[in-house]
């Protein structure tokens, strides 16, 4: 997946990133604007390789507040129900801090994620896979993304959320070493203990 912000697009065209995306022979991606609209312009600048999610954050500093704020659950909705939106998120959440995956507004996103058959891309920042999996084995009926494998937790820990949890796919967006420990050698290709992950479980991951 991949983010195309108000901020990106203050230096970045829509044109831009579809040619920067086509330059890297992307062939499908998950959207998540922050506000969410937008990217519904990159899809109509790209076309339906580009797949838009709805995001809560739905204004610029959405991110602080969403899980307060009702509104995002009703434009969830109306998002949903116009067929432009194929899923929700991402929605972050860290250990420790606000929001808890139990807030309201969280819980009518799950909600409505089950009611439209939509997947929901899920970021936890945890030093284990528990409040992932305690969420996953929850919420049986709604797939789940689980974004940035390769970051906080270890392929065993991946491990136990797929063997577990069999509504989840497994992202792999964004892991580089610059901000994690990164999930490829020196050359480009996978460490032995992700590559190994990877050809037990096949189609479960993107």
């Amino acid at each position: 997946h991949i983010h195309f912000n108000w901020d990106h697009r203050e230096e970045t065209t829509t044109q831009e990133v579809v040619d920067i995306l086509k330059q890297h022979n992307v062939g499908l991606t998950i959207v998540a604007s922050t506000p969410s609209e937008l990217a519904l312009e990159l899809r109509a600048k790209g076309g339906d390789w580009i797949i838009p999610f709805f995001s809560p954050y739905i204004h610029e500093l959405g991110k602080r507040d969403w899980y307060k704020d009702e509104a995002v659950v009703r434009r969830a909705k109306q998002g949903l129900a116009s067929g432009l939106y194929y899923g929700i998120g991402e929605v972050h959440f860290m250990n420790g801090f606000q929001p808890k995956t139990n807030n309201k507004i969280f819980l009518q996103l799950l909600a409505l994620a089950k009611e439209y058959a939509v997947p929901m891309l899920i970021h936890i920042d945890s030093s284990n896979e528990l409040t992932f999996q305690k969420l996953c084995l929850a919420n049986p009926g709604i797939k789940m993304i689980f974004a940035h494998a390769g970051g906080e937790l270890e392929p065993e820990q991946i491990e136990k959320i797929l063997s577990r949890c069999d509504n989840t796919w497994i992202d792999f967006a964004a892991r580089d070493p610059w901000r994690y420990g990164g999930i490829s050698k020196a050359d480009h290709t996978l460490k032995p203990e992700w590559k190994a992950l990877v050809l037990r479980y096949p189609e479960r991951f993107i």
